[in-house]
């Protein structure tokens, strides 16, 4: 059996076993999906969870603490003072800016997460 990885884990979810979701593609995906036959393969089993709101948490906690993480290298408010003047973030060293784009990456994943 696999160790549980939020990041690359599957789930029926509220019952429904006609799709699955993929924390990997961050989305609903087909039972014939090879990646998922290839995880199992290796030991995964998919996870019933009671509801969508549940795995939204779930998914939520795991993408805060990597925002919580990231914030402590790049501060929000330091963000905040660059969009509202303009900054060109291209002007920051290449790491800073990945940095930047992962925590874009990770915000706009809860907002769709959360609609």
């Amino acid at each position: 059996m696999l160790n549980y990885n939020v990041k690359n884990w599957y789930w029926f979810v509220a019952g429904d076993e006609t799709r699955i979701y993929s924390s990997v593609s961050s989305s609903y995906i087909s039972p014939q999906e090879s990646n998922l036959f290839a995880w199992i393969a290796k030991g995964g089993r998919i996870t019933h969870i009671n509801s969508a709101n549940e795995l939204v948490d779930i998914l939520s906690a795991n993408i805060l603490s990597q925002l919580s993480a990231l914030d402590t290298q790049i501060p929000r408010g330091l963000e905040d003072t660059w969009t509202a003047s303009n900054f060109d973030i291209t002007q920051l060293p290449q790491v800073q800016q990945d940095r930047i784009s992962l925590k874009h990456s990770l915000r706009t994943q809860i907002t769709t997460l959360r609609n």
